[in-house]
């Protein structure tokens, strides 16, 4: 469609360029049949978006909800169950649930990205609640691979900052996943939060194999990846770490990575705080809430 917009387009600059001394008639006909092919196509383009947004809405509730609802079964039967053999096939569907659950959610948050649709929703967030929503979201993950996440909170309890939480907790929880992917199994990984001068910084920190210079400069383009291909090591579309810089940008901050073979990798994210206040809300659970007791494993 874009190739025909295009095209039309071109027809008429070249019209108005070639306008005759004769004829005059013909000419503004032309030029209006052209001009009526724009405004059609342009109302097909917006159909056609519109389409696209009524479609990934349907998407997200047709899909997430009953995901969410799956989740939240199987960790019920987890808890409740006193068969091994049960409770061993319950973890399993639970993890490859979550690991859908996340994939999918990237996958729509890229394609909100690219349809232009996001809108900021400044809120008052407790950050020490919303990063703990993400680690809890994130166990499936942990505890199948026995990557522990530390959280070291250096903001003051109770303290409010003006943020959009849920595009906040979209960057916490890939950066979160993605470094417990690549950390070593059954290590630790970091996630640090202080606010400073006006803005918050969280530093996330692996203990994994790290990257080389050039690959620092290359891991938040979308859809690139440390290793592809049917035999690769690792999961996901590569579209995490894109959808992070993407949402950093829109929350006014800069992120920056540092690694080294030796010690692992550190990202450390600078957002600053909304000038506006707005009403105290604590939003800090990823999609629908998943509650588990304090002492259930995976």
């Amino acid at each position: 469609m874009l190739d025909t917009y295009l095209s039309i387009a071109n027809r008429l600059m070249i019209a108005q360029e070639s306008k005759p001394l004769n004829g005059a008639d013909d000419y503004q006909k032309k030029n209006k049949e052209l001009e009526e092919e724009i405004k059609l196509l342009s109302l097909k383009l917006r159909e056609a978006e519109q389409g696209k947004s009524d479609f990934l809405s349907n998407v997200r509730n047709e899909i997430n909800n009953p995901l969410t609802s799956i989740l939240g079964l199987t960790a019920r039967m987890i808890e409740l169950s006193k068969d091994e053999k049960m409770i061993m096939l319950s973890r399993l569907v639970h993890q490859e649930v979550f690991e859908l659950d996340y994939q999918m959610r990237n996958i729509l948050a890229a394609s909100e990205v690219e349809a232009g649709e996001l809108q900021l929703l400044p809120s008052q967030v407790d950050i020490a609640d919303l990063i703990d929503a993400q680690i809890l979201y994130l166990k499936p993950r942990t505890c199948a691979s026995g990557v522990a996440v530390q959280f070291i909170n250096e903001i003051p309890l109770g303290t409010l900052f003006s943020t959009d939480a849920s595009l906040l907790q979209v960057v916490i929880v890939n950066l979160l996943a993605n470094a417990v992917e690549f950390s070593q199994k059954n290590s630790k990984t970091f996630i640090k939060s202080k606010i400073e001068d006006g803005s918050l910084y969280l530093y996330i920190q692996d203990f994994g194999s790290g990257m080389d210079a050039s690959m620092q400069k290359r891991i938040f383009e979308r859809f690139h990846q440390l290793d592809n291909g049917s035999t690769k090591g690792h999961r996901g579309q590569g579209l995490g770490l894109s959808i992070v810089i993407e949402f950093v940008g829109m929350l006014g901050g800069d992120i920056t990575c540092d690694s080294d073979s030796k010690i692992g990798t550190t990202i450390t994210v600078r957002v600053p705080e909304f000038a506006v206040e707005f009403a105290s809300t604590n939003s800090t659970s990823f999609g629908n809430e998943i509650l588990f007791n304090d002492g259930e494993e995976f």
